[in-house]
């Protein structure tokens, strides 16, 4: 063997090299292990390292020890201790066991044991050892590990783990299941303080006073975390208060208490010190009493993600954005998400409203109306990348404050305003096809833009007297004769093509008049334009919703002129 191949480095990246994920079996790097010597020992850590199933290792056992059962792998004859060291072997090398990852080719493989197999691996654990002593991360959806048997193989395996991922969903109701989930999760604050990554996901149903206390007190024993997710379960506010004391945290996203748990204000100067990725799952009302409880800092994060759990009351929608705006770094945050998630919903709130229909809700609340003077204290941020704001409400929404956000954002790759269903109710918007060019001129990264516009007759005609029209356009493309003023396209008028590389546009409108000039418009805008969709808002009168057909036609269009760029391309 060359001498080159005696150094470690060499060694692992030709393992890692052949270490094909897209080959389950990885023949090649199985048969480096069995054919050289001197390569056996980096090529089977790389063939072992990372597993999604126990059932590799439990292929090891003598054939007859084991089979299948309604696709579940069971132990049918016990195993030798001889036969037990085998499986032990090739354990050592697992640094990864998880059945989270996305794995296309897990679909058609046994990956599921049951409990019973769990609870025989780990009586067979010689004394003195530990089951996967290497074991680093672990991702358990129930399906490599059965909840039932989590605690057990938990206490089981060694001490080195720095990250855990559970996912509990899709699992029928189950009392007892859960609980076994809860116990696993003391398992791991009492075992693994170091741990560096902890990541739970359950059904929102498991928000109960039990799970909370449990999360929170095991909460307070990770003292190394630099990733910490829990959007299902409420921690009490020491338990979100020991994150933010944490100097190594990078990740936190949580749901928080509510605001009655923040009358007090927060106590140390500098909570959430080196944090970059915050997202909230919680309501307007408890973030706003949370952001008050803080002392006045300015937070280094650069993505910041409130997912509302409720809809909220207009006034609060207002403070959350007056917040944001002080408690942020404006040349480090780069991603604001401000939405709504049904599945998040909090049906335990202190309102009296007793239906969950978002139209009703938002008629009884938006009591204060989300206007552009609110939102443009968002636009400092200069270096925004991404900026999603649909939390349900009214808007009032004007060309000044689009163009103020195209020209202060020249990083911009993806914007949304108010342009999902429940955050368009109200049937009169105020900005129009004018507002599109700045992100075309302004944005050259942008991809996908989604927002509200008015492209009627009327409120083109009011838009156009409000701006000088003394200029021509130079562009041969522009029709003298359109309804469109040649002042819609501000700058672009002057340019034989937008510099835009959009391809993604989203139209949440009022009725459209011209469908062919608003398509010939759009398209002139933004010439990479591929994928286009509109629709109207989500109002509860019968006779509104005739009004947006004009949309399905522009849709037509753009739709027609995509087809043949790219006919005319591949041709």
């Amino acid at each position: 063997m060359h001498r080159a191949l005696r150094i470690c480095e060499i060694a692992r990246s030709i393992c890692a090299f052949l270490n094909d994920e897209s080959e389950p079996e990885r023949p090649s790097l199985a048969a480096l292990a069995r054919t050289c010597k001197g390569l056996h020992e980096p090529a089977m850590e790389a063939l072992w390292a990372v597993l999604d199933s126990l059932v590799p290792l439990l292929q090891c056992l003598p054939w007859d020890c084991g089979g299948v059962k309604d696709t579940v792998v069971i132990l049918t004859n016990r195993a030798t201790v001889e036969e037990w060291a085998t499986f032990f072997k090739y354990a050592s090398y697992v640094r990864t066991l998880s059945d989270t990852l996305d794995a296309e080719d897990c679909r058609d493989r046994l990956r599921s044991v049951e409990p019973s197999v769990i609870q025989s691996i780990c009586a067979a654990v010689p004394p003195g050892q530990t089951l996967l002593p290497g074991l680093r991360k672990l991702g358990c959806t129930g399906t490599c590990v059965p909840f039932s048997a989590l605690p057990a193989f938990l206490l089981a395996i060694g001490r080195r783990l720095t990250d855990v991922e559970i996912v509990y969903r899709g699992h029928d109701s189950n009392d007892r299941l859960v609980d076994d989930v809860m116990r696993s999760i003391t398992i791991i604050a009492r075992r693994w303080r170091n741990l560096r990554v902890f990541n739970l996901s359950t059904e929102p149903e498991e928000n109960t006073v039990k799970h909370l206390a449990t999360l929170s007190q095991a909460t307070l024993g990770l003292q190394d975390l630099r990733d910490y997710q829990c959007m299902s379960i409420e921690l009490r506010r020491d338990a979100v208060l020991a994150l933010a004391s944490l100097p190594a945290l990078k990740t936190c996203a949580l749901r928080l208490p509510k605001p009655s748990h923040w009358k007090e204000k927060v106590d140390f100067l500098q909570p959430f010190q080196n944090l970059q990725t915050f997202i909230f799952a919680t309501t307007a009302s408890a973030y706003v009493a949370f952001s008050r409880a803080l002392p006045p800092v300015v937070l280094p994060v650069e993505s910041f993600d409130l997912i509302l759990t409720d809809v909220p009351f207009g006034h609060a929608m207002v403070d959350v954005i007056s917040l944001i705006s002080r408690h942020f770094r404006t040349d480090r945050l780069a991603e604001l998400f401000i939405r709504f998630d049904p599945d998040y919903l909090d049906n335990d709130n202190d309102s009296d409203d007793d239906s969950n229909d978002i139209p009703i809700m938002v008629e009884r609340r938006a009591d204060v109306t989300i206007n552009s003077s609110h939102l443009h204290a968002l636009v400092k941020f200069t270096k925004t990348r991404i900026f999603v704001f649909d939390a349900p409400g009214l808007y009032d929404i004007d060309d000044n404050l689009l163009v103020s956000m195209a020209e202060a954002w020249p990083s911009l790759e993806d914007f949304g305003l108010a342009s999902v269903h429940h955050a368009c109710f109200q049937p009169v918007i105020h900005s129009t096809l004018a507002a599109l060019p700045a992100f075309a001129l302004h944005c050259p990264q942008l991809e996908r833009l989604a927002l509200q516009i008015d492209a009627s007759a009327g409120q083109i005609q009011h838009s156009a007297s409000q701006v000088s029209l003394d200029a021509k356009p130079r562009s041969s493309q522009l029709d003298a004769k359109s309804t469109i003023p040649p002042s819609f396209y501000g700058a672009l008028r002057d340019m034989e093509k937008s510099p835009s590389k959009l391809t993604s546009l989203v139209l949440f409108g009022a009725p459209v008049s011209n469908p062919d000039e608003v398509a010939t418009f759009l398209l002139h805008v933004f010439p990479a334009l591929s994928d286009f969709t509109s629709h109207g808002p989500q109002v509860r009168q019968v006779e509104f919703w005739g009004m947006y057909d004009g949309w399905r036609a522009v849709m037509n269009k753009v739709r027609e002129a995509s087809f043949k760029e790219q006919e005319g391309s591949s041709g």
